[in-house]
């Protein structure tokens, strides 16, 4: 099994994300994810301006719990997915309050899905590898000497 080290994430043509790995022979891998749509956290229930902006821009909603970090209160909050980052970013002005909105959709698809940056991860499930071995982390600091 190889296993590859987390470069970077960015956002293609398409709307795709592209992660960047380094594999233990030194050259770089990249795996295209299509599936994941951008989102914002906001107020729960929408009001009738918000369900209109969401049918408009072809957005879909589900409801969550989360944790206020502040209050430590749990709050009921609407979970909005946009076609692309442009649409999510337009839409969010349209919003009485949102969250994660600022964050940038390649750092959010990676904190989501649990990756570590310049991090060792399977290449089976790509989920980070917590210990490293030796010789694994003299490869890796070889790789950019």
């Amino acid at each position: 099994m190889n296993n590859l080290y987390l470069l970077d994430a960015i956002l293609t043509e398409t709307n795709a994300i592209k992660l960047k790995l380094l594999n233990a022979e030194g050259k770089v891998e990249e795996i295209i994810d299509d599936k994941n749509k951008p989102y914002f956290l906001t107020l729960y229930p929408l009001n009738s301006e918000e369900n209109e902006v969401v049918k408009y821009f072809s957005g879909n909603m589900e409801i969550i719990e989360k944790t206020d970090l502040f209050s430590g209160e749990r709050r009921i909050l609407a979970k909005v997915f946009w076609p692309n980052p442009k649409i999510a970013a337009k839409a969010a002005r349209r919003f009485r309050h949102v969250w994660e909105c600022e964050v940038d959709f390649p750092k959010s698809y990676v904190y989501d899905k649990g990756l570590i940056f310049g991090a060792l991860h399977s290449e089976s499930d790509l989920k980070p590898i917590q210990e490293v071995s030796a010789e694994a982390k003299e490869r890796f600091e070889q790789s950019f000497r």
